[in-house]
């Protein structure tokens, strides 16, 4: 998404553990300009979730890939 003062990015970022398992983590970043075109903001906002479920998996001694 892209009006010409906020910018909207969904991406999914790829973690590894320790184990070797990949974790896919979601991502929003918006980026507000203003009139000059110039960022007066970024926000990124992760949802760490899934890679804490997966630590948590393996510290318990249960190494598979945890799926959200």
């Amino acid at each position: 998404v892209n009006d010409d003062t906020t910018a909207v990015l969904e991406v999914v970022t790829h973690y590894t553990t320790k184990s070797g398992a990949n974790v896919p983590v979601p991502c929003v970043s918006l980026l507000d300009r203003n009139a000059d075109g110039k960022v007066t903001s970024l926000r990124v906002y992760i949802d760490l979730a899934p890679l804490f479920a997966q630590i948590g998996a393996e510290e318990a001694g249960q190494p598979e890939t945890v799926t959200a």
